[in-house]
């Protein structure tokens, strides 16, 4: 074999061995970009499996705490549930995760559709807003409510909502949540968020029940001293001690509610969160309950 055939031959079993080589490497890359994605497939996979632990866990938590509720105790001060019904924080720790819930009595809460405007007021101002402000959003909030199109003295009627570049109008019906509200000028997403957690569509009472009212909302009845109000949360845990003026104060009533909210935070020991929040009322027929309500919260803490 002459020296040149040789250099041929050596030329091309290095070319081969090149390309070899770049078929290894291209082979490594598709097998390495496979491996990846499997890999961000599978974390997602896992992902949104413990998302949906959460969300059970949630909505176990919800009909756990109906069941509470479907097996009061009867004592001489009346019914007493297993659970607190005016809003305290309740833990459960499981298997699966954690999860708080509160249960609240709408009887302890202010309807948005029955309340007036100094109740409302009221609520507002303990909620950080300056009295005109306070009074323009109880006027505008009982205009949205309303059925005719009289303004209120600081409300807002059809022609300011367009005054104000708005493509609707007040509802002029009873609202069917309290969150309607965030449709009513002025109404900002912070202040709702607040707000909604001491209102409701579902009591149907203009006067709120003090023996479950958080006391957030007994600071603010109209008559009604901070000193009475905290006094009175303290010593109700174990009795039923009446609240000082509920007899004459036409802000309070002692008429019981068969309705509740349901708000039942839940996590998973991966991280994922769920909020579920629904109203429930009880009854006495063959189907004990219905569920009047039924949402994914947003979690704010």
């Amino acid at each position: 074999m002459t020296a040149s055939k040789q250099r041929r031959r050596a030329s091309q079993s290095g070319i081969a061995l090149i390309l070899v080589l770049w078929v290894l490497t291209l082979l490594s890359l598709i097998v390495g970009s496979f491996l990846f994605m499997t890999r961000g497939e599978t974390r997602t996979v896992i992902a949104r499996q413990d998302a949906a632990k959460a969300q059970a866990l949630a909505d176990g938590g919800v009909y756990w705490a109906i069941a509470q509720l479907l097996t009061p105790v009867f004592n001489e001060d009346g019914v007493v549930f297993a659970l607190p019904v005016d809003g305290r924080r309740v833990s459960r720790t499981l298997a699966s995760g954690q999860m708080v819930l509160t249960i609240q009595d709408v009887g302890g809460l202010i309807d948005v559709n029955a309340a007036d405007d100094i109740l409302l007021r009221s609520l507002f101002l303990s909620l950080g807003r300056d009295p005109e402000e306070a009074a323009q959003l109880a006027d505008r909030l009982i205009d949205f409510r309303d059925l005719d199109d009289r303004p209120q003295p600081r409300g807002a009627e059809r022609a300011d909502y367009r005054a104000l570049g708005l493509p609707y109008g007040p509802r002029n019906a009873p609202l069917l949540l309290a969150s309607e509200i965030s449709q009513i000028p002025g109404f900002d997403r912070d202040f709702v968020t607040r707000a909604t957690n001491y209102l409701t569509a579902y009591s149907g009472s203009r006067a709120v029940d003090p023996t479950v009212a958080p006391v957030e909302i007994l600071n603010s009845i109209p008559g009604l001293s901070k000193v009475d109000a905290e006094q009175f949360i303290a010593s109700r845990r174990g009795s039923s001690r009446s609240l000082p003026h509920e007899a004459t104060n036409p802000y309070l009533t002692g008429s019981p509610s068969s309705t509740f909210r349901i708000t039942v935070n839940a996590s998973t020991a991966r991280g994922s969160w769920f909020q579920r929040i629904a109203v429930v009322q009880i009854s006495g027929g063959a189907d004990r309950f219905q569920i009047r309500h039924w949402e994914q919260g947003r979690i704010t803490e």
